[in-house]
Order: C-alpha cells, then sequence, then structure tokens
C-alpha cells in the first residue's frame, strides 16, 4: 500500500477548525488539499482518542468520588 506524507501539525489545526465550524469531511478534503479518506481516518482517530482519554479519567476517579453525595461533600456514616 502506498502511503503519502503525514499531515503537518498545521494541517491537523486546519481539519479540526474545519471539522469544528460545520464543513464536511470532503469539502475539508478539497479546502486542504487532501483526501477525504485520510480526512475522515484523522477524525476518527482523533475522536477515539479523546474518547479514551475521558474515560481513563473516569476510571481514575471512579475510586475518590466512592462515598461522595451529589452536591460532592463526603457523607458520613453515623453508628
Amino acid at each position: 500500500m502506498l502511503r503519502g506524507r503525514r499531515l503537518s501539525t498545521e494541517e491537523k489545526a486546519q481539519i479540526s477548525a474545519l471539522n469544528g465550524a460545520g464543513f464536511g469531511i470532503r469539502a475539508i478534503g478539497r479546502q486542504i488539499g487532501r483526501t477525504h479518506c485520510l480526512i475522515s481516518a484523522y477524525l476518527r482517530i482523533r475522536t477515539n482518542i479523546i474518547r479514551r482519554r475521558i474515560l481513563d479519567a473516569e476510571e481514575h476517579l471512579q475510586p475518590m468520588m466512592r462515598g461522595r453525595s451529589a452536591d460532592g461533600l463526603r457523607t458520613v456514616a453515623c453508628r
């Protein structure tokens, strides 16, 4: 499989900005001169990385959140 040059940091920023502004994948590809397949793959990978970071953070915080009420204050068991 042939591979082209990697996305530069500038191109990644452009893709993110255009995607955030509501541009479609093909329109983004035309704008920066890359294929829609590459744009789609980059956004999919980026989304998965962000999702994984959120899940990791939630897993890390979960033990700390045990024993807290809805308002975030520690609950104290009365005996």
